[in-house]
């Protein structure tokens, strides 16, 4: 999703310019992503962020790091002008296994599904697979604001060879690879594929259009129909080829237009503009022209919350009732048909909600937006003074419980079967103990006089934290956005003092005779090389049918020290270092490496 940079300040720009910030869905930021645009590519930073000068007057920007979806966002880029985009990445769905000369199926996260017949895949010369294939399921849910951003293209496909708008009621992202190879379907084959209905759905429609996502072009495609599955939890479809998989509506679009200016009412250019639906479950973008001027597709006759972000940090949001013309996709500046908001007047450093509520940017860790038992619950974690930086070392037994310990005596100790993580601040006190619910939804945080706090999110996908008088505390979807506005496009300078290579920790493993003898010499680990492949999203896990060797789900050259099946509940093999993994849950495996 893009944010845009004006040109008003800093150097003279000669040539085309593509900037942005590289996040996971957790909101961390990604380093090492691979920004690519025509001949042209970069590498972001460890804070996420890169600079991409480009030939090109526009096209399907593409994010690529191992072990996440690819980032697919189209964009246009005026000669002498930045153009802001911020990418949201998810992480790839778990590991699968299928035997493809028997055919089998595999069961992927949230009940998404695969089913491939018998010699049915071929690798990238045309040439028939054989043996076991790595298959990817990764559901994305349009519901939850985090998916939605990170979801490939902004829901747009052409009929009548006119541009049209997209609601999605579910997606799926299906990928199968082989020895480092991308896979497809053999001509004249399908596959079978079951994709997720998104979170709250009610009355699902018993056939939907089904679309694929076209990497080359940036739009959707109308490739047939899927049908309600018979438990009624999703759509079913034939697939000719592995892409991005879609079901959607088209809707008629009308536009949203304004003139985003700043506080002495100079025009704001390269501004970021998002059109996200509140009746219904879309989202589109657009940016700001030199005179500070937008126009913005939406859908027809709905409630849609229009979000102005400065290229600085901080913004303003409208709720807006769309109007009923029937405009063009995208729309055009001075288009009559438009619902004209005026002017927008946005402020580096404030974001402005649609109910007019001010938030100063630099105190969005403060009270004024943590409030009641959530300041409190805030101030505890800090209280705890467990940095988790500097020179560490990771102790790992051979029941696959972990101790990993910092040079200021911070440390944090983590019990597999039990799937607890305790956190000690510096000097080793202890601050609490976290447990992760079975199915990854919610966070138990016991504190060393008892008192017990509940994290994670509702139905509406929205924060809520359970304190232990009762109180519950919620993030709205206002200040999700407020966060987001203040945020985007700037440097994490959360880690200012720290700066450089991350710190190597040393890892000590047990004598377990399953890929070393216990005598090696402790292992460097360099947490930049983190990699979330075979993560499972959501903390539901996957199976598939042909699957006979349980490390299959491993990473290669890997064996689950203790327990080779993760026979636990909800475990998976949590590769802990190269060639060692242990039995933890999903959640868990994220907390000890960090993610």
């Amino acid at each position: 999703m893009g944010l845009g940079c004006s040109t008003s300040s800093g150097p003279e720009l000669k040539g085309r310019t593509i900037m942005g910030r590289v996040i996971a869905a957790s909101g961390k930021p990604v380093g090492g992503v691979k920004v690519l645009l025509g001949k042209s590519i970069v590498e972001s930073d460890e804070k996420g962020l890169y600079s991409l000068e480009t030939d090109s007057k526009g096209g399907v920007v593409r994010f690529e790091k191992s072990g996440f979806l690819p980032g697919l966002e189209r964009v246009q880029v005026e000669k002498n002008f930045s153009v802001g985009l911020d990418v949201v990445l998810l992480p790839q769905g778990p590991r699968l296994s299928v035997d493809v000369d028997k055919g089998g199926e595999a069961l992927g996260p949230r009940g998404a599904l695969v089913r491939i017949p018998k010699n049915s895949l071929v690798n990238p010369d045309g040439e028939r697979v054989k043996g076991a294939v790595d298959v990817y399921l990764t559901p994305i849910d349009p519901k939850r604001s985090a998916e939605l951003r990170a979801a490939p293209g902004d829901f747009v496909t052409e009929e009548d060879d006119r541009p049209r708008q997209l609601e999605s009621f579910g997606m799926l992202d299906v990928t199968i690879m082989k020895n480092d190879e991308k896979l497809n379907v053999a001509k004249g084959e399908t596959l079978e594929i079951k994709i997720p209905l998104p979170t709250g759905t009610k009355d699902p429609e018993e056939e939907m259009p089904l679309y694929s996502f076209d990497e080359e072009r940036g739009i959707w495609v109308l490739e047939g129909a899927a049908q309600l599955s018979e438990e009624g939890d999703g759509y079913v479809g034939a697939v000719p080829h592995l892409s991005a998989w879609n079901v959607d509506r088209p809707y008629e679009a009308t536009c949203v237009s304004g003139r985003v200016v700043d506080k002495d009412g100079n025009p704001v250019p390269g501004a970021r503009v998002r059109g996200v639906g509140i009746s219904y479950a879309g989202d589109s973008q657009t940016q700001t022209n030199a005179q500070g001027e937008f126009a913005i597709a939406v859908r027809q006759d709905s409630e849609v919350q229009i979000i102005a972000e400065h290229p600085l940090g901080g913004g303003r949001s409208r709720e807006i009732e769309t109007g009923d013309a029937e405009t063009e996709v995208p729309p055009s500046v001075g288009d009559e048909g438009c619902v004209d908001e005026g002017e927008w007047v946005i402020e580096e450093g404030t974001y402005v909600d649609r109910g007019g509520e001010t938030t100063v940017c630099s105190e969005l860790g403060g009270q004024e937006i943590l409030d009641g038992c959530m300041y409190e619950f805030v101030q505890r974690i800090g209280e705890c003074g467990a940095t988790f930086k500097g020179a560490c070392v990771i102790r790992i037994s051979e029941e696959g419980n972990s101790v990993i310990e910092y040079e200021d005596g911070s440390r944090m100790e983590t019990n597999a079967e039990a799937g607890t993580t305790a956190l000690y601040g510096a000097g080793g006190r202890f601050c609490y103990e976290v447990m992760i619910e079975s199915e990854g939804a919610f966070y138990s945080y016991v504190f060393e006089d008892g008192t017990e706090y509940n994290m994670g999110a509702d139905q509406s996908d929205e924060f809520i934290l359970i304190c232990p008088n009762g109180e519950q505390y919620k993030m709205s979807n206002d200040e999700s956005a407020a966060i987001s506005a203040c945020t985007s496009g700037q440097p994490d300078t959360s880690d200012e003092e720290g700066g450089g290579d991350p710190v190597s920790c040393t890892i000590e493993l047990p004598d377990t005779g399953a890929g070393g003898d216990g005598d090696d010499d402790p292992v460097e680990e360099d947490p930049a090389d983190e990699d979330p492949a075979d993560e499972d999203p959501d903390g539901t896990g996957g199976s598939s049918s042909s699957d006979d060797d349980p490390t299959e789900r491993t990473p290669e050259g890997t064996t689950c020290t203790g327990d080779p099946d993760c026979t636990g509940a909800d475990q998976i093999c949590c590769p802990i270092v190269d060639g060692y993994s242990f039995c933890y849950t999903q959640a868990n495996c994220d907390l000890v490496l960090g993610r």
